[in-house]
């Protein structure tokens, strides 16, 4: 934070602030009392932390529903279910056919 008030500083604007408290909208309130922040260096690192966790969930979603892992999974489902000794003749039969359809 201090960085950030010698930055403001130079520039000649005034210090990070804290934003205004907001009441929830009716529809979305259940009675509980808003957060708050107590300064204006945790708030930012709230809304920092809450940013990052949304990419991180993002990419790992984009990256896991891609369709070219599907048979990356298969795979593994095959290996997991033969390394437990459990049946895997269904899954090996789906696996050909996603491999080599076009064989």
């Amino acid at each position: 934070m201090v960085e950030h008030l010698s930055v403001a500083g130079e520039l000649h604007l005034s210090p990070p602030g804290i934003p205004r408290k907001r009441k929830p909208p009716r529809r979305l309130d259940n009675g509980d009392t808003p957060h708050e922040c107590l300064d204006c260096a945790a708030c930012h690192r709230d809304e920092t932390w809450f940013a990052f966790l949304d990419i991180v969930v993002n990419e790992i979603n984009e990256r896991f529903s891609q369709e070219c892992f599907k048979p990356v999974a298969d795979v593994e489902n095959v290996l997991l279910r033969a390394a437990n000794g459990m049946s895997m003749s269904d899954e090996l039969q789906q696996l050909l056919v996603l491999l080599f359809y076009d064989d």
